[in-house]
Parts: C-alpha cells; sequence; structure tokens
C-alpha cells in the first residue's frame, strides 16, 4: 500500500538488506531442503511479550476500523465475526502496524498468521511490534521456486528496472514451512505482480478461504488485466465480490503524478460464501 511518505528524493539512498542465494532457484517449492532452509533462516516465529505500537492496544480495540476498516467489514459481513483462532497472511504488510489489514483479527479473534514485507527498514519496524504471527523479510515469487527479483523503493514493489535485488519465495512453500495452515484471509498488496503470485499457487494443495488483492496496478506493472485475474479465479472455484469495497483512501501515482482511488477486488470461495456469506 503506498503511504505517500514513504517517498521521495531521498528513498534513492536508503540501504536495504537482502539476503539472496540464486542456488535456491533450482528447488522446487515443496522442496524438504527449502522448507527447512525457510524455517531456520528466514522466518521468524510469533512474537510472545506485550505489544509495541504506536498508540494503545486498548485504542485499536475500542475503534475495530482503526487498522482497517475494510477488513472489519469482512469479518461483519463475511464470517459475521464467528472465525476464531484463524489464520492470516498479509503481503505487504509494511511497518506491521499502520494500515494493517491483519490487525483487527489479531487482537479481536485471535488470529494468528504470517507477515511479508520485502523492505528491510519496514521489516525492522515491524518486528519490534511484537506481533503475534510469523514473519519473513522476502517477497513473493512470481514463479513456482525461489527467485531472486528486482526491486523498487519509489514503486514500493518489484520491478525488473528496480535496483535492488531481493530474495523472493512461493507463496505454497511459504505456508508448507509453518505448517500448512487454513488461510482464513489473505491479503496481497505488493504494488504490482498479483496475478503472477497467484499463478504460482497449487489451488488444488492449499485451502484459501477469502482473498483481498490489490488491483490497480495489474495491467500496468505486470502482464494480465483485472478482468484476467478475475476470470482466473473464477476457474478455480472463488466468487468475485463485485461492488464489496469501498473507496477509503488515496495515493499519488509515481508516473502521473495523478491522485488515484486504492481499488482492492475481494473473492471468496464459493463453499465459504453459501456457508457465511449467505448464512
Amino acid at each position: 500500500m503506498d503511504y505517500g511518505s514513504k517517498n521521495g528524493p531521498e528513498a534513492k539512498q536508503i540501504e536495504v538488506r537482502s539476503r539472496t542465494c540464486s542456488l535456491m532457484s533450482c528447488l522446487s517449492d515443496d522442496s524438504p531442503q527449502l522448507i527447512q532452509t525457510l524455517r531456520e533462516k528466514y522466518i521468524e516465529k510469533p512474537g510472545s511479550g506485550d505489544y509495541n505500537f504506536t498508540i494503545p492496544v486498548d485504542q485499536y480495540r475500542s475503534n475495530k476500523t482503526r487498522p482497517s476498516k475494510m477488513t472489519y467489514k469482512v469479518d461483519k459481513e463475511i464470517f459475521k465475526g464467528k472465525i476464531k483462532d484463524g489464520f492470516f497472511v498479509e503481503a505487504g504488510a509494511y511497518n506491521f502496524e499502520r494500515g494493517s489489514t491483519s490487525l483487527y483479527y489479531e487482537l479481536e479473534h485471535n488470529w494468528t498468521g504470517l507477515l511479508v514485507e520485502p523492505f528491510s527498514r519496514f521489516y525492522d519496524e515491524g518486528i519490534q511490534k511484537n506481533r503475534k504471527a510469523y514473519s519473513i523479510n522476502s517477497c513473493l515469487s512470481l514463479v513456482d521456486r525461489p527467485s531472486v527479483i528486482k526491486y523498487s523503493i519509489l514503486t514500493e514493489g518489484l520491478n525488473e528496472d528496480g535496483p535492488l535485488a531481493l530474495q523472493c519465495f512461493p507463496l505454497y512453500s511459504l505456508l508448507l514451512a509453518v505448517g500448512s495452515p487454513t488461510v482464513h484471509y489473505f491479503s496481497l498488496d505488493i504494488e504490482g505482480g498479483e496475478f503472477q503470485v497467484l499463478k504460482t499457487i497449487p489451488w488444488d494443495k492449499v485451502d484459501i478461504w477469502v482473498l483481498c488483492i490489490e488491483t490497480h496496478f495489474v495491467g500496468e506493472r505486470s502482464e494480465g488485466s483485472r478482468d484476467d485475474l478475475i476470470e482466473y479465479l473464477h476457474e478455480r472455484g472463488y466468487i468475485h465480490l463485485d461492488g464489496f469495497n469501498e473507496e477509503y483512501a488515496h495515493f499519488v501515482h509515481t508516473v502521473t503524478r495523478e491522485v488515484v482511488p486504492i481499488r482492492d477486488d475481494f473473492f471468496i470461495r464459493q463453499d465459504i460464501f453459501y456457508k457465511y456469506y449467505l448464512n
């Protein structure tokens, strides 16, 4: 998600820490060697102490829409507040607090999950928040194996012309490394490349209920269109909740400098749609 203040002329001078290993690109997404490496060297376990947020936890709990208005809406209108001790994946987790699409579930319903953030400066801020979730300072691979991909700080996303090389892993590999949980809510916000990440997922091997996908850069920074993405997920058994999203934030386009509304598309698996959304 674009927050404006993260970008600026000084952004190019920011150093980014990245552990890359091109040899891992030879490993399949379910390689035991890869899964073990992720567990031992890359994935941080959930925190166990007190939270360390910029505001008191009670303020988040008393104002449930503070972390994310749309996350609150998903819980009330789709899950009906019934899912306790669930699991989320938030890709593009920034500093694990500001604008978080998963924090509400953690505080309100005792969920845990996986926080993915490629930019080490934001990740280092996030790890200090002591979230009760796994985390990894990496990006999601655009292919079904580990890969090293260029990253741009200015666009906050994967970019073949970016100056930084980041180690990326398939989502499926990360899920295997944390025990193959049911993913009740998957938030995918990586500033382009969302469609490619979805194509890496072996849908017959995962259990993902609801997806929130940022789509205003689909077709602009990567191949495929928003319609292609919607059709792709439809073919895999997901219903597009057209009109579910509300216009809640804007960003300044890095090229045109236009003020553009953030567009998220929501999808729910058919069986979950009939079990929860229509019930």
